[in-house]
């Protein structure tokens, strides 16, 4: 009764407290043209704008290293996403990021804020699991730990880009965010149903990828920068680019979180009706 309460608890202050705190400190990270918050590097301050992403970062880690270590890695990485799901919905979406940057092409700041954005989230992710409760039951799998990193930045490589390709169908905030989810929860599915013991940064590792090489790929595919513009003015644009730094950092941290749970109840119902057929078949012999 008392875990529960402290395990719901600081869920809800991390999603009521925590999280609009973090969002209203992008006050001070607004875009030239005043609009509201955009990504840091296309902000009127950018060294301002870092300053507010590490401390949003800061705060969520903090949090979520107190709800590992109290609860589970899977209850810290979601009370941490739930901190960046609110800092990712304060951001602007593509469409204001190219209405920031006027004429120009943002692709280039939006793919180094993405790299830079990751990187924050996988030392994030790494605390978390470091003070983690049952950090000794993440490190169990079949590959040595070195190929397990490797194969857990692959896995969530190629399931991010699967993500933005099948569920960004626009550069929507909601669908964004959702789209990272679903690329962290099904790599955080493979990876328990393969026993690869990848830990949490390296599956922000290979989304940092995606979130990096995105831009980079829409701006080196579209014919021309007006183009490009028109594109993500109309609502569509590249595919790769739809998704922000800030939407897959606050997607990876739930998602992740939702995929390990969820493969992990599979395994325990599994676990369990063994068990009951094994006493089963003993009781008739």
């Amino acid at each position: 009764m008392v875990k529960t309460f402290i395990q719901y608890g600081l869920a809800g202050f991390a999603l009521l407290f925590v999280g609009p705190l973090a969002a209203a400190m992008l006050r001070f990270a607004g875009g030239p043209d005043g609009r509201g918050p955009v990504s840091p590097l296309l902000s009127g301050t950018p060294a301002l704008a870092w300053l507010v992403a590490i401390a949003a970062v800061a705060a969520a880690a903090a949090i979520g290293i107190v709800s590992a270590k109290l609860v589970n890695l899977r209850w810290g990485l979601l009370c941490a996403g739930l901190v960046l799901a609110w800092v990712a919905a304060a951001r602007g979406d593509l469409s204001a990021s190219v209405r920031a940057t006027g004429p120009g092409s943002p692709m280039v700041k939006l793919a180094i804020d993405g790299a830079l954005l990751m990187l924050l989230g996988a030392g994030a992710a790494a605390g978390i699991q470091r003070f983690a409760s049952d950090r000794a039951s993440w490190a169990e799998g079949r590959a040595a730990p070195a190929a397990a990193f490797g194969l857990g930045v692959v896995i969530s490589a190629v399931c991010a880009a699967a993500a933005c390709f099948l569920v960004a169908q626009t550069s929507m905030k909601g669908q964004a965010i959702f789209a990272a989810c679903c690329g962290a929860m099904l790599t955080g599915v493979l990876l328990r149903a393969m026993h690869i013991a990848a830990p949490a940064a390296a599956v922000l590792l290979g989304t940092m990828l995606i979130a990096a090489a995105g831009p980079l790929i829409a701006e080196a595919t579209s014919r021309s920068t007006v183009e490009l513009v028109r594109a993500v003015n109309a609502g569509s644009g590249p595919a790769l680019a739809r998704v922000l730094g800030g939407d897959w950092l606050a997607g990876s941290f739930i998602g992740l979180s939702v995929g390990l749970a969820w493969n992990s109840h599979s395994h325990e119902a599994h676990a369990s009706g063994a068990a009951d057929d094994g006493r089963k078949v003993a009781a008739t012999q």
